[in-house]
Formats: C-alpha cells, sequence, structure tokens
C-alpha cells in the first residue's frame, strides 16, 4: 500500500522531476561543461579582446570565437569560452587597433581539468606571435603588444591536462539546484494561478535593468551617443533646431544624419524629465536613462494594478533584448511603451478607449478625449518600424466589433475618428513647428548636410565601389541569397534578437543560442499549432493576420538591409513581441497551461542567464574618479 501511494505521488509530481532533469543538464551545460577566462588587460582606446579555439588539424574561424569590448577606464573581465575536453590551440588577439596594450593576466578554468594561467614571464612566453606584431615583450608588467595592423594575434598549441573532478561537489550543487526548484514548485504554484508570475518577472526585470542604466559606462551601448546628444538640445530647447546650426552638428553621425532631424517625442520628454531631477545631481548620462527606466516602472506599475493586462506584458519576459532596450538612453523603450499603453486601450474591456467609445459625447470626458489624442500623436512620432502595429491594432478593433448593431458600430467609429483627427492635428503641429524654423526647403538643406557631415564612405555622392561594402548591396550586384546565406542575415538578426549587447561585442556562446533557438522554435510550434487545432476560425484570422504583419515586418527589414543598409538587428523586430501579446490575450484560454507555462519559465531562464552573465557582468562599467 505505501509502495503505491509513493508511486503515485512521483506520478503526481513527474512535472517537477522533469524540471529537475532539465535543469540539471542545462546548469551542466552552461556551467560545468565549459571554461570561464578571467583577464586582466590595459588599453589606451576602447578595442576588442577576442580568443579563437579550434581542434587539431581544423583553422580558426569567425563562428569557434568569443569576444569582449575592453575599454580604457576598465582593467578586469570575465566571460565563458567553450568546452576545452577536444581543444587544442587558442588564439589570442589582445586588441582590435593600430597601437599598443598590455595583458596583465589570463585564467582559463574548466572543471575536470588543470588551469591555465598566464601571468608570470614563464607563462607569457608560451604564447607564440603569429601575424600583425611590430613588438611585442614579456616582463613583470605583463605581456606588451604594440601591432602592425588592426590585428595582432598570438597562438598557444595545448593539450588539456585533466584533473581530480569531484563528482560528489557537483552532486551537492546539483541537489542545491533541485531544492530551490523543489521550493518554486511548491509555494510558487499559486503565482502560475492569473499570471500572477508576470508582474513578479517584470519585478525582476526592472531591478536588472535599473542596475545596468546605473552601473554601465556612458556610450558603451549601441549609438546611445546619437541619442544622448540628441536629448542634451531639448534640455535647453521647446523647439526643433535648425538642422544647419553649428549648435547640433556634432549630433551628426557617420551617415550624415541627427536624431534631431526625425520627428520623434522621446528626445524633448527625456530631456525635460531629466531636468526634474536636477536637485539630485546625478550624472548627466544616467539622468537621461532613468526616463526609459521611468517607463519601464509605469508599464510594471500598470501590470500590478491592472492584473488583465497581464497577458498583454508576457511576451516581454521571453527575450532579453527587449530588457536592454529600456536600460539606456534610446527611442525604441518609448515606442514599446506607447504601443503597450495602446493596446491596454484597445483590447481591455474596461478602458479608456473602449468605454469611451460606447457613451455619448459630454465634456465629463474631455479629458479622457484629449488623453487619447495625445497618445496616438505620439504614435505617429515614434520609429516607422512600430507603425506596423497601427494596422494591426485597428484590425482587432474592427475584428472585434464587427457583430455589434449598426447604430452602435457608427457612433463608435465616430467617436474613435474625433480621436484620430485630434491626433493628426497635434502631430502636424510638431511636424509644423519643424517647418517653422527650417522653412520648407529642409530636405535639400538636409541633402546638403549629409554631403558635408557623413565619412566619405557614407557620402551620397561617394561612387558606389567606394562606398562602405555594406550599404547597397543590391545595387553591387550581391543576391538576396548571398545576403542570407553568406552574410547570415536570418543568424545574426536572431542572436540580436535574443542577447547581444554592447556595440554588438558582447554575446554569448553559441550553445546559448542554440538552446534559444530549441526552445523558441518549439513554443512557438506549439503556439501557433494550438491555435489552429483548438481556435476556431476567429481565433486563426487573428493569429494568421498577426503572423501576416510580423513576416510583413522581417521582410521590410531584410529588404532595407539588401537594397539601403544592411542592418541584421533584432531590435528592428521587437514589435512582434506586442503582436505576441495581442494574440495570446485573446487565445490564453486554449493552451495547455502547465505545458505553456514551462516555455515562458524556460525562456524566461535562459533570458536571465544572458543579461545576468553577458550584459551585466561583461558590460564597461562606470568608474567615478
Amino acid at each position: 500500500m505505501e509502495d503505491t501511494s509513493l508511486l503515485q505521488n512521483l506520478i503526481r509530481h513527474k512535472f517537477f522531476f522533469f524540471l529537475c532533469i532539465l535543469f540539471s543538464c542545462l546548469y551542466l551545460y552552461f556551467f560545468t561543461n565549459r571554461a570561464y577566462v578571467e583577464v586582466t588587460i590595459e588599453s589606451p582606446e576602447p578595442t576588442l579582446f577576442k580568443i579563437y579555439w579550434a581542434k587539431d588539424g581544423q583553422p580558426y574561424s569567425e563562428k569557434n570565437r568569443t569576444q569582449l569590448r575592453v575599454e580604457p577606464t576598465q582593467t578586469k573581465y570575465g566571460f565563458f569560452l567553450t568546452n576545452l575536453t577536444d581543444i587544442t590551440k587558442l588564439r589570442i588577439d589582445p586588441h582590435q587597433h593600430h597601437g599598443t596594450s598590455t595583458i596583465k593576466k589570463i585564467s582559463i578554468q574548466q572543471a575536470g581539468f588543470k588551469s591555465l594561467h598566464f601571468e608570470t614571464i614563464a607563462e607569457f612566453s608560451r604564447l607564440n606571435p603569429i601575424f600583425g606584431i611590430i613588438e611585442y615583450g614579456i616582463s613583470k608588467d605583463g605581456l606588451f603588444t604594440k601591432s602592425l595592423g588592426n590585428d595582432p594575434q598570438f597562438e598557444f598549441n595545448f593539450i588539456p591536462e585533466k584533473s581530480t573532478f569531484n563528482p560528489y561537489i557537483e552532486a551537492i550543487r546539483i541537489v542545491a539546484l533541485c531544492l530551490f526548484l523543489w521550493l518554486l514548485y511548491h509555494y510558487g504554484a499559486p503565482l502560475v494561478r492569473d499570471l500572477q508570475y508576470v508582474q513578479v518577472f517584470l519585478a525582476i526585470i526592472f531591478i536588472l535593468i535599473t542596475l545596468m542604466a546605473t552601473t554601465s559606462a556612458e556610450n558603451t551601448h549601441p549609438d546611445e551617443y546619437v541619442h544622448l546628444d540628441a536629448t542634451r538640445y531639448y534640455r535647453n530647447h521647446w523647439l526643433p533646431p535648425h538642422v544647419d546650426s553649428p549648435e547640433i552638428r556634432h549630433t551628426y553621425s557617420v551617415y550624415g544624419f541627427s536624431r534631431l532631424n526625425t520627428d520623434e517625442m522621446s528626445y524633448l520628454l527625456t530631456a525635460k524629465f531629466s531636468n526634474l531631477l536636477t536637485p539630485f545631481h546625478l550624472i548627466e548620462y544616467q539622468a537621461l536613462r532613468l526616463f526609459n527606466i521611468l517607463l519601464f516602472g509605469i508599464i510594471l506599475l500598470f501590470v500590478i494594478l491592472r492584473p488583465v493586462a497581464r497577458p498583454l506584458a508576457l511576451p516581454f519576459l521571453l527575450t532579453p533584448e527587449l530588457w536592454y532596450t529600456f536600460s539606456y538612453c534610446n527611442s525604441d523603450a518609448f515606442a514599446i511603451f506607447l504601443y503597450f499603453i495602446t493596446c491596454c486601450q484597445v483590447i481591455l474591456p474596461d478602458s479608456m478607449l473602449n468605454n469611451l467609445l460606447k457613451k455619448q459625447f459630454s465634456n465629463k470626458y474631455l479629458l479622457n478625449y484629449i488623453f487619447l489624442a495625445v497618445l496616438f500623436s505620439f504614435l505617429l512620432l515614434v520609429k516607422k518600424n512600430y507603425h506596423i502595429l497601427m494596422p494591426f491594432l485597428l484590425f482587432f478593433y474592427l475584428w472585434k466589433n464587427w457583430h455589434i448593431s449598426k447604430k452602435l458600430k457608427k457612433e463608435s467609429l465616430l467617436r474613435l475618428l474625433i480621436v484620430v483627427l485630434a491626433g493628426l492635428s497635434l502631430a502636424g503641429v510638431r511636424i509644423a513647428c519643424d517647418y517653422y524654423v527650417n522653412g520648407f526647403d529642409r530636405a535639400e538643406k538636409l541633402a546638403v548636410l549629409q554631403e558635408q557631415t557623413a565619412k566619405p564612405t557614407y557620402k551620397p555622392s561617394t561612387e558606389l565601389h567606394k562606398k562602405h561594402i555594406y550599404l547597397y548591396m543590391k545595387a553591387r550586384g550581391r543576391s538576396l541569397e548571398e545576403i542570407i546565406k553568406v552574410d547570415r542575415w536570418f543568424g545574426k538578426t536572431f542572436r540580436s534578437s535574443f542577447g547581444v549587447y554592447g556595440y554588438f561585442t558582447l554575446s554569448a556562446s553559441d550553445d546559448y543560442y542554440k538552446v534559444v533557438q530549441w526552445l523558441g522554435t518549439a513554443f512557438l510550434l506549439f503556439f501557433i499549432c494550438s491555435i489552429i487545432m483548438k481556435g476556431g476560425l476567429q481565433n486563426n484570422i487573428l493569429l494568421f493576420t498577426g503572423l501576416g504583419c510580423g513576416v510583413s515586418l522581417i521582410g521590410i527589414s531584410l529588404w532595407h538591409s539588401w537594397t539601403s543598409d544592411f542592418q541584421a538587428q533584432g531590435r528592428y523586430l521587437l514589435p512582434i513581441i506586442l503582436l505576441l501579446g495581442i494574440i495570446y490575450f485573446h487565445t490564453q484560454d486554449i493552451f495547455q497551461k502547465r505545458i505553456f507555462n514551462f516555455f515562458v519559465f524556460s525562456m524566461f531562464t535562459v533570458s536571465l542567464y544572458s543579461f545576468i552573465y553577458i550584459a551585466l557582468l561583461d558590460i564597461p562599467k562606470y568608474i567615478s574618479l
């Protein structure tokens, strides 16, 4: 009888045992089965430190390497490498500039192998210079390298030496991991009900992005300097600038464009918010980052106060790239925030918009009309890739309300038209201000400025064969197949959709992206197949309309990379996260909850790993002098 009862308990908790096995394997795969590198290096300018690895008889390749961005203000770094089992040679590239660097120490450790250390003169002497080095010297201060070009290289040939592996220590760690999982499984069960875990996980994300915003150094994130420069202008101005004013000449990028040339409202709002923080005497660039932190905090607070919005925010848990967007100064975070609020207005049954469309117009609701008009006007003043959401939201509203009476439908559309026209008017004011300042020949002025301020390889007048190799690849005769297969557009876009940090210099190992690919693909198939099989005609129409919008956005991004500027960046596809939230909100009851939550928890866990162990650990830090 006791044996039967024990067996029944084991069967009843089979999902817990599955989680233990899965996460134990992930722990062994990511932490025990790979080498960890600690390096101390000094460089007089920002650069890249790289380590390549290869098996006996194999050449080095970009596929088998890891790199980190080195800043003059930081000397100590740590990162994961690969499994040393079959590796017989390493190539170390100290820097990627014409100049010097000094490596003070390199330590490579993996469970079951003797550690490799390079710190003494004798240890550094085992590194052989093989390419691009004018001069190098080994002393008690480390390995000094002066490069001939931008790619100095040292090689180290070795056979990994086995060392005593203590399985009991690893067993204790795995048992501790399983106990932690049991606590989550047993005491966290109430959080699964009604998706309560969404707000808990969002709170964790809020803490992480706050840490990133306050500890990372200035301009260590993609194009942050152009966003910071554009925002700084609005700290002392309200109107758009003269495009040819010397005051903003420094804001023009290598392309010959300034973020101040756009109609985006995020820079004005960020600047005015940062002015409110003046009494706190914060570092300027950190104060400018706090606006995006505020936006994420509002999303978190909204989800806490309005539990019905949890399904819309759930896809935020699936990728660290979205978290990263809120951790530094940029305009994408404002677009995501605006469209999240708009999705809530369109989809939640008792939202301000839906309540307003059901009521007669009166002065009592005037403030609601004003708020919605301002919201809609801001939607028109964000980055263009987010506009793909606007027709989908309109389709969703019409699709959801097609069955209501003709009279109510007509009245609702009329009130919606009032909001839209008011929003268009407000957005028009912003655009008119720009023409008021710059005149109707604004476009001609921008063309002249592009020619004056762009780097030679980006100037419009530069001959095609002399332009940057990533510009106008279609016009150069490159086929779309080459862009996909040779330049690996999909692979690079996928990686940067799930965690590539800094100036695309900090990325996880290939193993991480493989796990994300397996999990993400399985989750997407489960998501789509569940709706197809159980959702009925209406939900399938919603699904395929959303998928069509998502595929269109991917196609537009690919087309832009081929015909204009090769930009395989996953952040351009972040609107898909909001599309998924809309679809899930309306179809959430058809999914097998345990399987769905398993995928969400798994994606969130690997995303945490990426953001903590890759982004927060290795991003160059702010150092107070």
